[in-house]
This record gives structure tokens, sequence and C-alpha cells, in this order.
């Protein structure tokens, strides 16, 4: 019995786009959108193609990295005087699932203006 269906629109080369993608910051939607194609699609292509699933999964690694790189120096800039708190309880959340007394204490926030005040201090050598 053949199979039922619409031929498949997977090419190779898409190996190396959906890594390029994922590495530069992108996600599936960006992906998906680039060679116009839905996301179910997306979902049975890392199914059926195992090297399409190991250069995504690989290129949304090397784009976290990418990404905690980029929120550590904004963190962390010598420049920043004082040191940016969202963006360390932005990194330390994202990197280690730390999360600032704020993100679970709603009492802490301002009414007036919805602030929170982090608490966060960095102690610089």
């Amino acid at each position: 019995m053949a199979k039922v269906g619409k031929p498949t629109k997977y090419l190779k080369k898409y190996d190396k786009l959906i890594y390029k993608v994922m590495c530069d910051g992108g996600n599936i939607s960006t992906f998906c959108g680039d060679i116009v194609v839905h996301y179910d699609t997306f979902i049975n292509w890392c199914k059926a193609f195992p090297s399409f699933k190991i250069a995504y999964e690989q290129g949304k690694e090397v784009g976290k990295i990418k990404m905690y790189k980029k929120v550590y120096d904004a963190a962390f800039d010598p420049k920043a005087n004082p040191v940016n708190n969202t963006m360390v309880s932005l990194y330390l959340y994202n990197v280690y699932g730390i999360r600032s007394e704020a993100s679970h204490n709603k009492e802490q926030e301002d009414n007036n203006n919805n602030k929170v005040d982090l608490n966060i201090s960095v102690i610089k050598d």
C-alpha cells in the first residue's frame, strides 16, 4: 500500500538553515516563516529526519549560550553604575533557575508605579 499524503518539502539544506536560525537567536516560528511551512511540518521533520532534529537542538543550545553571554554582559557591564538588577535577575533565573525574592513576593511591589525592588547586590573584586 502506498503512502498517503503530500510529498515532503524537506530539503537537506534545511539542516544548516535551522542551525543558523537558532544560533542567531531565532526560533521555530522564524524558521517556519522563512521557508513558509507550518509548525506541524517542523515537528514532523524533527521526527522523520534525525539530522534535522540534531541541527535544531545543537543550534538551540548555541543560541542559548550566545543569549546568556549577551545578558551576562548587559547585567555586569563595568560601565553601568549601578549594576542593572533586572538583567542580573534575568541571567540568574535563565542560567541557574535562581529567582529573586521580588519575583516570589508580590508584597514588595510599589502600588504607585508597579516597580519591584529586586534587592540584588554584586560584589566586585
